[in-house]
């Protein structure tokens, strides 16, 4: 039973990990350019954190990882 459960998790992640690593590389980024942006501008930790979450859901909502939903 555990080698079957094995089995599809590794093919469930042969199937979806280009666009894990796609959806990683780009909340890496997104992450980044808020954190260098933050300290730039000199803005507060708040702010900070409203930016990366606020990205992130954006980026969620707007690419709909959910697919599996409909």
């Amino acid at each position: 039973m555990a080698s079957d459960a094995a089995r599809d998790s590794r093919g469930w992640l042969a199937e979806s990990g280009g666009r894990l690593l796609i959806d990683l590389c780009v909340i890496i980024a997104w992450v980044v350019a808020a954190t260098i942006t933050v300290r730039v501008t000199d803005l507060s930790l708040t702010a900070y954190y409203i930016i990366v979450f606020a990205g992130v859901l954006f980026y969620s909502i707007a690419f709909d990882p959910w697919s599996w939903r409909s």
